[in-house]
């Protein structure tokens, strides 16, 4: 039999990553990259050269909402930064404060269905880059 969790934990486990991201003496923040995301999680070496880090608010996120199913956070704002290259954004890691990497995750544009979109997913050096929208979903049942 499977383990199942209650719409509440799957809310307070949203909240709990929200703090970890948001944990340490500095800011938080993403680093996008070109290319691939690693299959091992944050502490495989990723490939893909890096394209923009973008500092996240703090907190990072609000908090948890029923995501029907599981307990949602949604990041706090349009956090944004420049591109360092001209590049195609493909994945992210996330860093809390403390420089300890904590998750990886799919990028895409807007309405890509990607773990975060943004704009835009092209990048020319210099240019803006924002975090448009990014869900955490913790799954429940």
């Amino acid at each position: 039999m499977a383990t199942i969790i209650s719409n509440s934990s799957a809310k307070s486990l949203a909240d709990s990553l929200g703090q970890v991201i948001g944990a340490g003496s500095s800011a938080s923040k993403v680093s996008i990259y070109e290319g691939t995301q690693p299959s091992g999680g944050p502490d495989a070496s990723g490939s893909g050269a890096l394209i923009v880090e973008i500092n996240l608010l703090s907190p990072p996120f609000g908090a948890a909402v029923d995501g029907n199913p599981g307990g949602t956070i949604s990041v706090n704002g349009s956090p944004s930064g420049n591109a360092l290259i001209n590049a195609t954004a493909g994945w992210f890691r996330v860093t809390n404060g403390d420089g300890e990497s904590v998750l990886d995750g799919s990028c895409g544009g807007i309405n890509s269905g990607a773990d975060m979109e943004l704009s835009p997913i092209m990048t020319v050096s210099g240019q803006s880059v924002s975090i448009q929208s990014w869900d955490i979903v913790m799954p429940e049942g």
